[in-house]
């Protein structure tokens, strides 16, 4: 007769076995079919746009069906004097080929306060690993495009660059520091919708 031991240590084995391998695919009752266990190779690649063409709302929340516009949100951290590595979402839309850019600080509103009238040179290191400039133009608390660097630079890549906006390069005062990464992925097709 087998000890309670000897018992025990099949029961965990077996379940051990049962749990952990064996057979992977397993058949539908409903339809008689053998549905894989494994999500790894059922999963198809599916590519997500960063810019889509989306409807403009009017202050009440509903789509204005003949204005539409480019848009993007990224999200990055924000490090000043009292937070480091804080959340925020930057929303970057364009209008007329000038990208304006707007930072919710954790991510939620109101935007935040950016000096004005004042220009700021955002750093971008490209997928190439080069670091490039583009000068931006401060203004009502949103950073504008004005002479297209940031939308040509962002024509020419394929591959998410990383950003940084130091705001104290504009203000003495400010020692926030803004880094997020910028994906290109749908701004091409997105252009070409809008204005061809």
């Amino acid at each position: 007769m087998k000890t309670s031991k000897q018992i025990l240590s099949i029961i965990i084995f077996s379940f051990i076995l049962i749990s952990c391998g064996g057979n992977s695919d397993k058949k539908d009752k409903k339809n008689n079919e053998v549905v894989s266990e494994n999500p790894t190779t059922d999963v198809k690649e599916i590519k997500v746009k960063a810019w889509e063409v989306v409807s403009k709302k009017d202050e009440f929340g509903n789509a204005i069906e003949t204005k539409t516009i480019i848009m993007a949100d990224f999200e990055g951290t924000m490090s000043n004097s009292s937070e480091a590595y804080a959340p925020f979402t930057v929303k970057m839309l364009v209008k007329d080929s000038t990208i304006l850019s707007a930072f919710y600080d954790y991510n939620r509103e109101p935007r935040a306060e950016l000096p004005e009238s004042k220009t700021l040179s955002i750093k971008m290191k490209l997928q190439n690993g080069e670091v490039v400039k583009a000068e931006q133009f401060l203004y009502e608390n949103m950073m504008v495009d004005s002479n297209s660097e940031l939308l040509n630079i962002l024509l020419e890549q394929n591959e998410p660059i990383q950003a940084i906006a130091d705001i104290s390069l504009a203000d003495e005062q400010s020692n926030t520091i803004y880094k997020f990464e910028i994906n290109s992925s749908g701004l091409k097709e997105a252009l070409k919708e809008m204005y061809d």
